[in-house]
């Protein structure tokens, strides 16, 4: 992979962490549980179905 394409891939890859790092650590800075779990869950759900992903594409890859 040329290197160009890995900085824009990693660039991408980094935003969804920045924000939901970001608004997670607001709303336990103003105290709203609720929307912090949602949002830390949400971000776990994320990507354990990005981990599932990339494992399909790995064993097909393989085949």
């Amino acid at each position: 992979m040329r290197l160009p394409v890995f900085l824009l891939l990693m660039s991408v890859a980094r935003i969804p962490s920045i924000l939901s790092s970001t608004l997670g650590g607001e709303a336990l800075g103003n105290q709203d549980y609720r929307l912090a779990i949602l949002i830390f869950g949400l971000t776990a759900l994320l990507s354990a179905a990005g981990m599932g992903a990339y494992a399909l594409y790995v064993r097909r890859r393989q085949m």
